[in-house]
């Protein structure tokens, strides 16, 4: 889809890490293997403490104006929403959160949603800081 493209492309040029490169490979392998989904509501993330400037973004999903963040306070309401999205079994207490979590023990698939307003979100946003 056009759409996947158009972020492709603002992604890889957000920086020349290979990390960050790991990342945007890893969220078009999810996009690839749930078949590139539509915008309708159970692709979506969900919204509660998602950041205010997500959501400002999305009016426009205009990769050429960015949105201002300051750091500390984004950062903080960016980990909150990341963490009210987690498995409820997941440890998030802790930041990082640990990776040793078994598949077996968690249902991933609140964070298991593709398309423009899904897990696409959480990448973009990481971008703006």
């Amino acid at each position: 889809p056009q759409w996947v493209q158009d972020a492709t492309a603002y992604l890889r040029d957000v920086s020349d890490l290979p990390s960050w490169h790991a990342v945007v490979d890893g969220w078009l392998r999810l996009e690839h293997l749930m078949r590139y989904p539509d915008n309708k509501p159970p692709n979506r993330l969900p919204t509660s403490d998602r950041p205010e400037e997500v959501g400002a973004w999305m009016s426009s999903r205009s990769y050429t104006q960015r949105p201002a963040v300051k750091v500390k306070p984004f950062s903080a309401q960016w980990k909150k929403w990341y963490s009210g999205v987690q498995p409820k079994s997941r440890d998030t207490t802790t930041w990082p959160f640990k990776r040793d979590v078994s598949p077996d023990n968690c249902d991933w698939g609140v964070l298991l949603r593709g398309g423009p307003n899904g897990f696409f979100l959480i990448i973009v946003s990481l971008s703006w800081w």
